[in-house]
């Protein structure tokens, strides 16, 4: 069962997945981050969604453009702060999926497979 203050719709599979996320083009005039690029890691991932640890704060409401994994695993989509909130010395940052090509899709739904 959720957690009263759980906010995500789908199950999420637990993995560990290098991450860099920036500020939308649309957003970079009136948000900025401590880093031009944050570097993180995502700790889950579902069809609609990741969840990433950070050692940066980023602010609710941001939309931000993600670069998920190495290589040809490599995932890249557009998403939007839903949380962020401490989680020991970290922040817990959950982002939503907006705007994601079919081959990232197919990248996704192959990693939730375990393919």
């Amino acid at each position: 069962m959720p957690m009263p203050d759980e906010t995500r719709k789908v199950e999420r599979m637990a993995v560990k997945i290098p991450v860099n996320i920036k500020v939308h083009p649309s957003m970079e005039k009136d948000f900025t981050l401590a880093q031009k690029e944050i570097i993180a890691v995502v700790i889950d991932v579902s069809a609609s969604g990741i969840g990433v640890l950070s050692n940066i704060y980023i602010q609710e409401g941001l939309m931000v453009v993600i670069e998920m994994g190495e290589g040809v695993n490599k995932i890249n989509f557009e998403g939007e702060v839903m949380s962020s909130r401490m989680a020991g010395r970290q922040y817990r940052v959950g982002i939503s999926i907006k705007k994601i090509g079919e081959r990232d899709k197919g990248k996704i739904v192959s990693l939730l497979r375990n393919d």
